[in-house]
């Protein structure tokens, strides 16, 4: 019928998603989506506040990202008024979990059949890595490089949106090492970037 799907492999994905945890991780520059204007009416009033403009396009791009994602993952429809967020500003659709990042050019989004956190920052240099170290190290946890600070860093962000009992994000009362994490390198326009899932289950992510 000229539609390029198969309805036997939808079907068969999403019995799998339910059955065995799996994560999909979308990654794209703001510039693919930064005129996505379907946003949420919660999204929406958060874009009048945002005063820079690069902002407002990560985050328009967000919701543009998770049109493709949900429609290229789930075979579903994205629709703005079925969303609502919770208190740390998490996406929240019925039956499907989402998290988001963002950061400069790079905007990331993770959906499951089952609850996520994600977090994406870029690798820059740091002149001060011991105060931040100070800052974010949990008991027992060492980082001797940027590139282990920023590991950490992103794990306990995207600790804290999956964990809905973390009321507040403080970097040295999350303990990475209770928590299923997995973290990536991304390389983008000649930058670094740490990309890190938290999930019940990380041996299934696929990252696009």
């Amino acid at each position: 019928f000229g539609d390029h799907k198969s309805y036997q492999t939808d079907d068969f994905r999403e019995g799998f998603s339910k059955s065995f945890p799996m994560i999909d991780v979308y990654i794209c520059s703001v510039s693919k989506f930064k005129d996505f204007d379907m946003l949420p009416k919660y999204a929406r009033t958060e874009l009048k506040a945002l005063k820079v403009e690069s902002l407002r396009e990560q985050k328009r791009c967000l919701y543009g990202l998770l049109a493709y994602a949900l429609k290229n993952t789930f075979s579903i429809d994205y629709n703005p008024k079925q969303f609502s967020k919770n208190k740390q500003g998490k996406p929240l659709l019925k039956d499907y979990y989402v998290s988001f990042s963002h950061t400069n050019d790079l905007v990331c989004v993770a959906v499951s059949r089952h609850n996520v956190g994600a977090d994406i920052e870029e690798l820059k240099e740091h002149s001060v890595l011991d105060p931040v170290k100070t800052r974010i190290l949990f008991e027992g946890e060492t980082a001797d490089s940027l590139e282990d600070v920023l590991s950490l860093w992103t794990k306990k962000e995207a600790i804290y949106k999956l964990d809905d009992e973390i009321e507040k994000y403080i970097p040295s009362k999350i303990d990475t090492n209770a928590y299923k994490t997995r973290t990536a390198t991304v390389e983008h326009d000649g930058k670094m970037f740490s990309l890190s899932i938290a999930a019940d289950n990380v041996s299934n992510v696929n990252f696009m």
